[in-house]
This record gives structure tokens, C-alpha cells and sequence, in this order.
């Protein structure tokens, strides 16, 4: 089992979030988008909240 270390503040950019819908459409696990990502998973379940269903980074940035 992986130990995470604590994540410091990351605003994610809209290159960030074009990479989520990527890996979104990927099938990739919101636990694995976010140590790819290097933010804590709660933020990537607010990100994905965000750009909807399914996952969409121009939704997500316009929603900011």
C-alpha cells in the first residue's frame, strides 16, 4: 500500500484539465488521475463534479 504525503495547493490550469479528460477516457480510477495529477483525490472528485457527465475540460474551465 502506497502512503501518501501531504499535497500542497494546486489551482488546476485548463492544460491540467484537458489531461483529466484524457485520462478520464482512459478509464482511469480517480485515485489514479490524482496521483498522476498530484493533487489530493477530493479535489479530482470536485473536478470531475464540475465538468460532468461525461467529463468535459471545457465545461469544467467554464464553470470556474
Amino acid at each position: 500500500m502506497r502512503v501518501r504525503q501531504r499535497k500542497t495547493y494546486k489551482r488546476l490550469t485548463y492544460e491540467d484539465r484537458q489531461k483529466i479528460e484524457t485520462l478520464y477516457k482512459e478509464g482511469k480510477t480517480i485515485d489514479e488521475m490524482a496521483l498522476l495529477m498530484g493533487v489530493h483525490s477530493t479535489t479530482m472528485y470536485r473536478e470531475i463534479a464540475r465538468g460532468g457527465e461525461p467529463y468535459s475540460a471545457d465545461k469544467a474551465q467554464q464553470a470556474i
